[in-house]
């Protein structure tokens, strides 16, 4: 959004398409978890911004290869978010409440009683806040000796006070060897182990570039853009620089 309300700014004739229902691509997680009025406040400024600049937005539509071709535009900029590292650890297809981030957090589906989280980021442990508010016994498996490390001191330290109020296991410098439908098998850096039984596992280990459309299109759009978490993986911050900058280089 950010990218196209600067285009719109200066001058260019703007369309926007978006394949969920609704503006904010990972944002709209990203208010979800408790203490982030802040955030959400922001998501609707960029709304109301895309919407006053005049820009045409076209939601519930995913944009392919064809679609491109056909609209032949004079500069495409790709935000098409970030893909789910694919997970590889033995037993991972005998579970069965293997649930994703967006869905819980949104509460599309119910986490179980007992969650394990795997991840020792600033979004597993927000995730982890979130369900512990709501009742779940939480445990977070992490490889590091210190969590949500890409925060800023003052909120991470009132992250991690949180966690502890509500009771959240953290488990440090350990991984998950192998899995079974209702139970981990966890090995710490000192090659301990431990077994842990759950009823839902989320993995939030991080992600991925999704580049697979500008793969398709390059040959057929001369100038292309790459932002977000298409072009790295990153913080809102990151989002929203490298989106002003596309917007003035434009």
């Amino acid at each position: 959004m950010i990218a196209a309300i600067t285009a719109s700014k200066r001058g260019h004739k703007v369309t926007l398409f978006e394949k969920e229902q609704s503006l904010g691509g990972q944002l709209k997680y990203a208010i979800l978890p408790p203490g982030k009025k802040p955030l959400e406040s922001f998501l609707i400024y960029l709304r109301k911004q895309v919407e006053k600049a005049g820009i045409i937005v076209k939601v519930g539509k995913t944009i392919k290869k064809n679609d491109i071709k056909k609209a032949n535009p004079d500069v495409l900029i790709l935000a098409t978010g970030p893909r789910i590292k694919e997970i590889k650890i033995p037993g991972i297809e005998q579970v069965k409440e293997l649930l994703y981030m967006p869905e819980v957090l949104l509460e599309k589906v119910k986490a179980g009683k007992h969650t394990l989280i795997v991840g020792g980021n600033a979004i597993a442990c927000e995730v982890g806040e979130f369900l512990s508010s709501k009742g779940k016994k939480v445990i977070i498996v992490g490889e590091e000796e210190d969590l949500a490390v890409e925060m800023d001191l003052l909120n991470r330290a009132m992250l991690m006070q949180k966690l502890n109020e509500y009771g959240v296991n953290i488990v440090r410098k350990s991984k998950i060897q192998s899995l079974k439908d209702k139970s981990a098998i966890i090995e710490d850096s000192n090659g301990n182990i431990t077994q842990v039984e759950f009823d839902s596992i989320i993995f939030i280990t991080g992600y991925a570039s999704d580049n697979n459309l500008y793969m398709e299109i390059k040959e057929y759009v001369k100038d292309i853009y790459i932002i977000g978490d298409a072009f790295k993986p990153g913080g809102i911050r990151q989002a929203v620089h490298r989106g002003y900058q596309t917007g003035l280089n434009i």
